[in-house]
């Protein structure tokens, strides 16, 4: 340990150096894209936060529905912890601002810059313990490289937030036994301890279990006064725990989370597997902490020192943490080892912590330059071990793996647990065997590979890469410094806006990515379009989840966007679910209560569909049930599958009153009655709702389309909307006589149409040519009706 004294721009010059370069590193295997269900809630409701201030769920509506209480939102709320949301907020916010970018690209930034800052942290706590400035810098490097910190930069798991809060309750928790020891006031230390800590458990509920612990670490020395002194502060801790904790769960009501009686029944039911869990996270292939980030190894011999120099409830504190949270996570979930992610993703958070054993071992094997000989072989050995393993998750992209055990009948489906299973305690099976053997440069798992072009971004990097690691081992080798502040601060800001230009740069490179966009550009131009002419107040309705990934990162309005769940009545390849003539049942409970809430709000609904008309193998209920029910009033086409149809909110079957018409085009079509269900006065830019009300007075052989017009007192259309009748779920040809059929059509008023009268008028044409029916009313004829007159203000 060292106690010569450190200014603040030692300090703050060390740690930007330090940061920079772990950014660059991390933007080098930025990946961009989530990968478990987990990633989408945190976007999903970072999204909710940004656009509309709640934590629901509208992305992920497809996944889960339960009818509200109050007949509210559809949407449900996360089920996870908000903290995170609000931490990934900005990041989502930037990515909704800028233009050429993708939002999702965006806020998986988040990770890199919380891993970095939080290496920083442990640079900041070990000098803080007194450890000198090479070790604090050295380790807090090792943490950054060589551990599994690295491998979830690049994803947007909770567990990097737990970890940098755990790690902050921990070194405070070190340095109030460090005070005791040296008789010294520790309430400051005690007090970030708790906040720390306070800290993880809003990142991630499952934090509690670390508790006793943290308590350990905290244990006052024997000697009476400072055992009074440390017990009272010791309750102070815990009490603050305990009441920010119920103050959590009671402000995060609407979710599960912080229900731990709940949550940890399951865990006196589950010994035996808390058995497999706690062995597991320590020696099998799959899920060793120690095999993922065997630099903690050195650790071992560290916590050895501690013990030895009388400081053993730092030892006894993390072991106790460690094994707290192996059973918590074997209680809480079937999945012991934490579904999809690369090792033990659910110990994460202990890394900082254990790096705290690791840096006792440094300060005794680190001299005036630093490690020598056998010492530095076995410590650099294990760094770049480490590193590698980190690595080798980046050849194959991490579905793959998961994907071909299951299909292989090596891996059960991911919420079923097998005991002692194969893909854990085997090397065949483990994902690191799995990566090693399929290493293809074509689809290593990387963003930059789906890039246009692929080289730019990485060759960017590379030489960001180069400057920071370069500033890096010029700080690090110049210790005790000579600081020129204004010098550093050039280079520092210099390679900082690098950093913010070259990321610029690479995800620029991203906005046409093939792992969104795929087979669907389509889908993408729909979505681009729709950009365009979407506004805030509407909701979007898509019924395929595959879109789900396009509008996510592409789509910028901030509108609520939902999946809808697929339609019980439509055939996806397996048969219907439910065969019913009632529309409502065709289209399931979700849809219909999410259709009608948007009604009730007075919304306007963008309904993104993924068939169309002239696919017979379909039926569409969801455009169905919102043509025949509301107002259909444009549409956007960019191919069968790719479709965006905007609806007024306005039920057409709540009110019957209508002015009877009764006129007849050609021979046998007759208009019997129109209703206009908002009345007759508007302003600009609103949508005049009108239901047509036909009947045949005999069959009719050709099909023909209907124009609805607004047009000037002189016939001249300023707005209309044509196609077939009841949004082309209706056709003259196929319907019965003597049968009403209602058709509903919303014109979109011109946002600068000026004040003043203008007229209904309805034509109808053959859609092959144009060649409209003459409608005859007495001795009155024409090829283009004028049903009624409406004022604009």
């Amino acid at each position: 340990m060292s106690d010569s004294p450190l200014t603040r721009s030692t300090v703050l010059i060390y740690s930007a150096a330090l940061f920079l370069l772990l950014v660059s590193l991390y933007l080098l295997t930025y990946r961009g894209m989530p990968l478990s269900q987990d990633t989408y809630y945190i976007f999903d409701s970072a999204e909710s936060l940004v656009r509309r201030g709640e934590f629901a769920r509208t992305y992920e509506f497809s996944n889960r529905f339960r009818v509200p209480a109050d007949g509210g939102a559809p949407w449900s709320i996360s089920p996870q912890e908000p903290f995170n949301m609000v931490l990934v907020a900005p990041f989502f916010w930037l990515g909704q601002t800028l233009p050429t970018v993708g939002t999702m690209h965006v806020t998986w930034l988040f990770n890199i810059v919380l891993t970095a800052l939080t290496a920083v942290g442990l640079f900041w706590g070990a000098l803080w313990l007194r450890y000198s400035l090479r070790v604090a810098w050295l380790a807090a490097l090792v943490f950054g490289v060589g551990t599994l910190a690295w491998t979830y930069s690049r994803f947007l798991f909770r567990e990097p937030t737990m970890a940098f809060f755990v790690m902050v309750a921990a070194i405070a928790a070190f340095q109030v036994q460090n005070r005791w020891r040296r008789d010294e006031s520790a309430w400051g230390a005690l007090a970030l301890c708790a906040v720390g800590f306070i800290g993880a458990i809003a990142a991630k509920e499952v934090s509690v279990v670390l508790l006793p612990g943290l308590l350990i670490m905290l244990l006052p020395p024997l000697q009476r006064r400072a055992a009074l002194r440390g017990l009272l502060g010791l309750g102070a801790v815990a009490g603050l725990v305990v009441a920010a904790t119920l103050l959590i769960s009671v402000i995060d009501d609407a979710s599960v989370r912080y229900d731990f009686l709940r949550r940890a029944s399951p865990i006196f039911d589950e010994y035996t597997i808390i058995i497999e869990s706690m062995l597991g996270y320590q020696f099998s292939f799959s899920r060793s902490l120690w095999l993922h980030a065997p630099v903690l190894l050195i650790g071992l011999y560290g916590a050895f020192l501690l013990v030895k120099r009388g400081d053993w409830r730092l030892v006894a504190g993390p072991v106790v943490m460690l094994l707290a949270i192996s059973a918590a996570y074997a209680g809480y979930s079937t999945s012991w080892w934490g579904n999809w992610g690369w090792g033990p993703r659910y110990m994460l958070p202990m890394i900082p912590v254990l790096m705290l054993w690791v840096l006792p071992v440094m300060a005794s094997w680190t001299g005036a330059e630093g490690l020598r000989g056998a010492r530095a072989w076995l410590f650099g050995g294990l760094v770049a071990l480490g590193a590698a393993v980190q690595i080798i998750g980046t050849f194959v992209p991490m579905s793959n793996y998961y994907t071909d055990m299951f299909r292989a009948g090596l891996l059960p489906e991911l919420r079923l647990q097998e005991q002692w299973g194969a893909y854990n305690w085997t090397w065949d099976a483990s994902p690191l065997n799995y990566h090693l053997t399929r290493v293809e440069l074509d689809i290593v798992d990387i963003a930059w590979q789906y890039a246009s072009p692929r080289w730019l971004a990485p060759a960017l990097i590379v030489g960001l890469l180069m400057l920071t690691g370069a500033y890096a081992l010029y700080v690090y080798r110049n210790i005790p410094p000579v600081v020129h502040r204004v010098r550093h601060g050039v280079v520092v800001g210099g390679l900082a806006l690098a950093i913010i230009a070259v990321t610029g740069v690479g995800l620029y490179t991203l906005r046409e990515d093939g792992r969104y966009i795929e087979e669907w550009s389509d889908v993408f131009e729909l979505s681009n379009q729709l950009d365009a002419r979407a506004h805030r107040d509407q909701v979007i309705f898509i019924d395929r989840e595959q879109y789900r990934h396009i509008f996510m990162n592409y789509f910028k309005t901030p509108s609520a966007v939902a999946i809808l769940p697929y339609s019980p009545a439509e055939d996806y390849g397996d048969g219907p679910r439910v065969v019913s003539d009632d529309v409502t049942e065709q289209i399931g409970r979700a849809a219909h209560y999410a259709i009608d809430w948007a009604s009730r709000d007075g919304r306007e609904v963008w309904l993104v569909a993924s068939s169309s008309p002239f696919d017979t193998s379909k039926i569409r209920p969801v455009e169905r049930y919102l043509a025949t029910r509301y107002y259909p009033v444009e549409e956007i086409t960019v191919s069968d599958r790719a479709r965006a149809i905007r609806f007024f909110m306005l039920d057409s079957t709540a009110d019957d009153a209508g002015q009877d018409i009764d006129i007849t085009f050609g021979d046998s079509i007759r208009l019997e009655r129109v209703r206009l269900p908002a009345g007759v006065i508007y302003r600009a830019g609103d949508v005049v709702p009108v239901t047509l009300e036909w009947t045949l007075s005999s069959a009719v052989t050709n099909n023909y389309n209907i124009s609805v017009q607004v047009a000037a007192l002189d016939g001249f259309p300023l707005a209309q909307r044509d196609g077939q009748p009841q949004g082309t779920f209706g056709r003259f040809d196929a319907w019965t006589p003597e049968t009403v059929y209602s058709d509903n059509h919303g014109i979109a008023l011109p946002p600068d149409i000026a004040p003043g009268d203008y007229v209904i008028q309805v034509i109808v044409y053959r859609w092959q040519d144009g060649e409209r029916l003459i409608y005859r009313n007495g001795d009155a004829s024409g090829d283009v009706l004028r049903l009624t007159t409406i004022t604009i203000r």
